[in-house]
C-alpha cells in the first residue's frame, strides 16, 4: 500500500509539541512525514541571509530533539523546506530573481544533506513548495543543480520535487531529474534519470464549491480521474517515476459529514490503486478537514483507510 501519512510543522520552540504530533499519528498507523520547516514566507522576505542561517539553526535543533521519537516510531522524515530564502516579497520570490540567494541556498541544501545523510530517521529532502518560477526552465535547471549538490554532499536518499504554484494541473510542466553525466562534454550522451526522486503533487480538488442541485457531489473514478488528469499523464508517460501526493485536503467543495468522509476514502483507494504514496494536509488549514476530531485529530483519516 505504500507510504501513509501527514504534514506537520515545526514552528515552535518545544519540542514536546511535535514529539505530541508524531505519538499521536503513531499511535493511528501513520508513517511518513512531511515537516513543513518554513511555512511563513512573508516575514521572511525582511531576514538577511545570517538571520536565515540563525532561524534555520535553531529549527534544526529542534528536529534533533525530535529524531528518537520518530526513530522509535519507525517514522520516516521529509526535511521540507517548503518557502525558502528570501520569502515571498511583492507577490514574487525573490529567489527566483537573486543569484546570491541561489547561491545561498544551494549552499543550505549541501549543509542540511551532509548533516543528516547518515540519520536513519530523515527519508527525503523536498527543496521547495509550490514555487513561483519566472519560467519553467527555470525550475527544471535549479531542480538538477540542487539535486546534484545534495548528491555531491554525501545525500544518497530521496529528494522531492514538485510542480510550479497549487494547482495540479502544472504537473504538465514538471521535468525528470537526471543522473549527473559521466561525460559533460558529450552532448549525445544518454541521460539516465536519477532512481531516488519522488515526483510530488498536491490535490485539492476539486477546488470550486459544487452547487448541489446543478451539479451534485457524485464521487466516481471518471471523475478523479478527470480532476488528475495530469498527474496521471505524467505517471503513464514516466512509469518508473515514483509519485507522492505530497499534500491532499477537504476543502468544502467535498461537503460535510459522511460525504467528506467518502470523498476522503475514495481519494486514497485511488492513490493506492495507482501506487502513489500520500500525505494528509488537516488541522483546519484548509477546512472543513476531517482532523478536526476528538479525541485525535488523526483518528478519522486512519479509520477510513483502514476500513
Amino acid at each position: 500500500m505504500g507510504w501513509k501519512g501527514a504534514n506537520i510543522d515545526c514552528l515552535t520552540d518545544n519540542p514536546a509539541d511535535t514529539i505530541n504530533q508524531l505519538n499521536e499519528l503513531h499511535a493511528q498507523g501513520g508513517k511518513l512525514i512531511r515537516w513543513q520547516f518554513v511555512n511563513n514566507p512573508r516575514w521572511m522576505a525582511e531576514w538577511s541571509i545570517a538571520e536565515f542561517r540563525q532561524w534555520l539553526e535553531n529549527r534544526l535543533w529542534v528536529l534533533d530533539q525530535t529524531i528518537p521519537t520518530a526513530i522509535a516510531n519507525q517514522q520516516p522524515i521529509i526535511i521540507d523546506f517548503h518557502h525558502a530564502i528570501g520569502g515571498l516579497k511583492n507577490r514574487k520570490w525573490p529567489l527566483f530573481y537573486r543569484a546570491d540567494l541561489q547561491k545561498e541556498f544551494k549552499n543550505i541544501l549541501g549543509y542540511v544533506a551532509a548533516r543528516y545523510a547518515n540519520n536513519p530517521a530523515i527519508f527525503a529532502i523536498e527543496f521547495i513548495n509550490e514555487p513561483f518560477p519566472r519560467k519553467n526552465s527555470q525550475l527544471t535547471k535549479l531542480y538538477q543543480e540542487w539535486t546534484e549538490h545534495v548528491r555531491a554532499s554525501g545525500w544518497n536518499k530521496y529528494v522531492v520535487v514538485g510542480h510550479k504554484t497549487a494547482d495540479c494541473d502544472n504537473m504538465a510542466d514538471l521535468q525528470i531529474v537526471y543522473l549527473p553525466k559521466m561525460n559533460p562534454a558529450n552532448r549525445r550522451e544518454k541521460r539516465i534519470p536519477d532512481p531516488a526522486v519522488y515526483y510530488s503533487f498536491h490535490d485539492y480538488k476539486p477546488s470550486a464549491v459544487l452547487d448541489p442541485r446543478s451539479n451534485p457531489f457524485i464521487i466516481s473514478d471518471a471523475r478523479i480521474e478527470s480532476w488528475l488528469r495530469y498527474p496521471l499523464r505524467f505517471a503513464r508517460k514516466y512509469p518508473f517515476a515514483k509519485i507522492l501526493v505530497g499534500e491532499f485536503g477537504c476543502l468544502a467543495a467535498a461537503g460535510k459529514g459522511a460525504v467528506q468522509e467518502e470523498w476522503v476514502y475514495e481519494k486514497i483507494d485511488f492513490y493506492n490503486r495507482n501506487n502513489w504514496d500520500w500525505l494528509w494536509l488537516g488541522k483546519g488549514i484548509h477546512p472543513p478537514a476531517i482532523f478536526d476530531v476528538k479525541p485525535s485529530q488523526f483518528e478519522n483519516m486512519f479509520r477510513t483507510f483502514r476500513r
